[in-house]
């Protein structure tokens, strides 16, 4: 799982690689690009929750 606030770099790059891509978005921006992200969160008080949804598969 990779987390990060850049669509372009972190989500990308994470999604090329076959990661789960968790985009950071505290302002709420549009995703107006191509690329698609496999979570957002808003707050990072949501990772926790996230990550454990993924550890008890």
């Amino acid at each position: 799982m990779h987390v990060g606030d850049s669509l372009e770099h972190d989500i990308a790059g994470a999604n090329n690689i076959g990661a789960t891509s968790v985009w950071f978005n505290p302002l709420h921006h549009d995703n107006s690009s191509p690329v698609l992200p496999d979570h957002s969160i808003a707050c990072m008080r949501e990772l926790p929750s996230l990550v454990a949804g993924y550890a008890s598969r």
